[in-house]
């Protein structure tokens, strides 16, 4: 066991890995699918743990851009991933941008088709923890509505995409449809009808009643 520890130790390449997103201007960042997000005023930084030596992280990140001449560049964001080895601080520091194009055919050209499945994947088994803690928290309508959207975005994903595992995240949502009610917390004791007994009574005892005597004055 000491042995796998230290080769564990040895492949480990970055701890407290965080990658934090400063959007550009007329951008908003809307989600980072499936990940931990915590909001530092427009930015969102992003926690992913630690890193092991050939392990990669996907992170799908959805924005949203105010319109823009076609030809204009539009900055999406600065991206900063911070990370610490062997005791020392590290930054690695990124520009995202693109060109707007109202050219359809150039749209299409520009759609990288496995990063629309990984972004697929990671929204599919997103949502199906999202719909779970709903479920659990009671709101079964909700969750259901939940249940019915997502089904609706994989179904039209695995239309575009011919994988396993979307797949089976796929079949992992049409599973829950019959256990949600299981997940849902069990009612509360009903408070039955019963009558106040004043403090320090007994149930047999009776309550004493105050009398009041009227005296005339002189």
């Amino acid at each position: 066991m000491f042995r796998d520890e230290m080769l564990d130790l040895d492949r480990l390449v970055a701890q407290n890995v965080f990658l934090q997103l400063s959007p550009g201007p007329d951008v908003v960042i809307t989600d980072v699918v499936g990940l931990a997000v915590s909001d530092s005023g427009r930015n969102k930084v992003v926690s992913l743990g630690n890193l092991l030596e050939g392990q990669e992280h996907d992170v799908i990140v959805k924005m949203q851009t105010a319109d823009h001449a076609a030809g204009a560049t539009v900055e999406l964001a600065d991206v900063s991933l911070s990370f610490t080895y062997a005791g020392q601080s590290f930054t690695r520091d990124a520009f995202l941008s693109t060109v707007a194009t109202d050219d359809s055919s150039e749209i299409a050209t520009g759609l990288d088709t496995s990063i629309l499945l990984v972004a697929a994947r990671a929204q599919t088994a997103a949502a199906t923890l999202q719909i779970m803690e709903t479920a659990r928290s009671g709101l079964l309508d909700l969750a259901q509505q939940q249940l019915q959207v997502a089904r609706t975005d994989a179904s039209a994903a695995m239309e575009v995409h011919d994988d396993q595992e979307l797949s089976r995240l796929a079949d992992d949502l049409d599973a829950l449809e019959d256990s949600l009610p299981e997940l849902a917390p069990a009612p509360g004791p009903t408070a039955a009808n019963v009558s106040p007994t004043p403090l320090g009574l007994q149930d047999d005892e009776q309550t004493p009643q105050t009398e009041y005597f009227a005296s005339e004055a002189d």
